[in-house]
């Protein structure tokens, strides 16, 4: 069965046979394959202007690293990774000359805007790297991009330099993004809370320009995420129907979609953050009147300048600290709902905030399935460099070949005429070696010894995919299941890791067993309606009960 210690066998074997043979060029290239399988998920995020995707980046990460604001920020591609960086420079900057230097949260200031210097300074970097002690990014990379035909040229100075710099850094973007779309695992597009006309614009031009990527961004690993929830109360309150709504607006380019406060997300983390924080918050607030709070959430007008009510102004200005208006109303309201009850107030917020739903649903329906597209992709490059050798590298060992023995054939024609005949034959022996190397044997071997394994492991992993197929339709239709067949079913199509031992308990990893549920999942499959949910689950897991039985066969 594929997994992932059978693949970096393969890899490790192969790096080592190319580095020992006459293709050892082609070795650094399996050898980088080899690192790639361990390498974290990466996943995306991407989305159109003003849809709150830098507030979203800082709420996962639980830190202000992506910049905001309200006008369009000069881009770059920012990698957050876990590691521990240096407080005092936390920026790590890959300039496109190859230069690599630590910069102060200050120098990340200075990339804001779109006036001719900040764009100037951007077009020499090629990426900003941050490095994180956050938990999340120990197995998930996350990739700040600005994505597609992002604007850079709103300004009034528009000289003949603002111009060009402004082309060339959008063509870079479209440039990047077919790199990250390539690459990327998953992706998260931001979205408005009422789908709009350029979001859907937004999601044709970010999948389009990776379209010819070997994982191509579509539905398959793409979840939206409309993140600012908060900004629009009824939306609040009915966010099941918004995300229906906006999954159904958007069903051929998004598998899922999520609402999320990154607002309250960001602000609840602070008020943990520093001790005696949001104890003060709540007490503080339940110095207002409930009649005179609903009054001041109602107009930001009256809550900064009211002076008849009870909390001085400095100090309901203290409690508001450059929180969005709409952001801090939400929390208010979530703590008047809970009488002001910290632990009661913590469980609200973070249900407001949605972001453990997000991290639940990319963790199980991407983060699982994009370990399976890495693994496809690094297989299927693996693939194309045996069809290098095969195809390319194989004819020119053989012209190069041919032209050795013509050659030699000339030389043994000149030591033809040589009168000592002893020596002719000596030389023509060397000739022999020296000219005709042999190498097109070995080259054919190579590929020969490897090229079944790998069209085999292409096979499993697309076999995996129907499996995953299933899992998420097996989740979508829980109604339709007992919780015996869920836990057969889940751990049968992956849920705890692809190995035999892990697709059954390993004392059931035997013939009889086998036999008797491919039997049953059988008549299950016959007796559910045509194409419904029952029915193709249990088609998957007849097909996957097979599979072991032949394992077992074969042991």
């Amino acid at each position: 069965m594929i997994g992932q210690e059978s693949i970096c066998r393969f890899l490790e074997r192969a790096a080592k046979q190319f580095k020992s043979s006459p293709l050892a060029d082609m070795a650094p290239e399996w050898e980088r394959l080899r690192h790639q399988v361990d390498e974290p998920c990466e996943v995306a995020i991407a989305g159109a202007v003003k849809r709150g995707k830098s507030t979203l980046l800082n709420a996962l990460l639980g830190d202000d690293l992506a910049q905001t604001g309200v006008a369009e920020t000069t881009a770059t591609i920012n990698y957050f990774r876990y590691g521990t960086p240096d407080p005092a420079r936390p920026v790590r900057c890959h300039w496109r000359n190859g230069a690599i230097t630590d910069e102060s949260r200050s120098f990340l200031a200075s990339l804001q805007g779109n006036d001719i210097e900040t764009l100037r300074r951007a077009e020499e970097i090629e990426k900003l790297e941050f490095l994180l002690p956050h938990e999340y990014l120990r197995n998930v990379t996350l990739v700040d991009t600005p994505g597609t035909g992002t604007s850079v040229d709103e300004h009034e100075n528009r000289t003949a330099e603002y111009l060009q710099l402004s082309m060339r850094l959008r063509e870079r973007h479209d440039q990047e993004t077919r790199c990250i779309g390539g690459s990327a695992d998953a992706v998260i597009y931001a979205l408005d809370v009422v789908g709009r006309e350029d979001d859907r614009k937004f999601l044709q031009e970010f999948q389009g320009v990776s379209g010819g990527a070997q994982n191509q961004i579509g539905p398959y690993n793409a979840v939206g995420v409309v993140t600012r929830i908060d900004q629009n109360p009824d939306a609040l309150h009915n966010r099941e129907e918004v995300c229906q709504k906006t999954s159904s607006q958007f069903s051929d380019m998004l598998s899922a979609v999520v609402a999320v406060s990154a607002g309250v997300e960001r602000r609840h983390d602070q008020l943990l953050a520093e001790p005696g924080r949001l104890a003060h918050f709540l007490t503080t607030l339940q110095q207002f009147p409930p009649d005179l709070l609903a009054l001041a959430l109602k107009n930001e007008r009256i809550y900064r300048g009211e002076p008849e009510l009870p909390v001085s102004v400095e100090e309901r200005m203290a409690l508001l600290q450059g929180m969005e208006w709409q952001v801090f109303v939400t929390l208010v309201q979530a703590a008047v709902a809970v009488q002001f009850d910290p632990t009661a107030f913590s469980l609200r917020a973070q249900q407001i905030a949605g972001f453990d739903a997000l991290r639940n649903l990319l963790q199980k329906q991407f983060l699982e399935r994009g370990r399976l597209l890495r693994w496809r992709r690094i297989v299927q490059s693996a693939q194309n460099l045996l069809n290098e050798v095969h195809y390319l590298r194989s004819r020119e060992i053989r012209e190069q070949e041919q032209a050795r023995e013509q050659k030699l054939a000339r030389y043994q024609r000149l030591l033809a005429s040589c009168s000592d005949r002893s020596t002719a034959a000596e030389l023509e022996a060397d000739l022999a070696k020296w000219l005709s190397a042999g190498t097109l044997a070995q080259v054919e071997k190579l590929y020969n010894t490897f090229s079944d394994e790998c069209s085999r492991m292409l096979f499993q992993l697309a076999q995996v995919n129907e499996d995953f197929d299933a899992l998420k339709l097996l989740r979508d239709s829980v109604s339709l299941w007992t919780a015996e067949e869920t836990a057969e079913l889940e751990r049968l199509l992956g849920r705890y890791g692809l190995e035999e031992d892990k697709r059954v308990p390993s004392d059931k990893l035997n013939v009889p067993y086998l036999a008797e549920r491919q039997m049953a999942w059988d008549f299950a499959m016959k007796s559910s309606r045509s194409g419904s949910p029952r029915m193709l689950v249990a088609e998957r897991a007849c097909a996957q009960y097979g599979v072991l039985l032949d394992f077992c066969l074969r042991a």
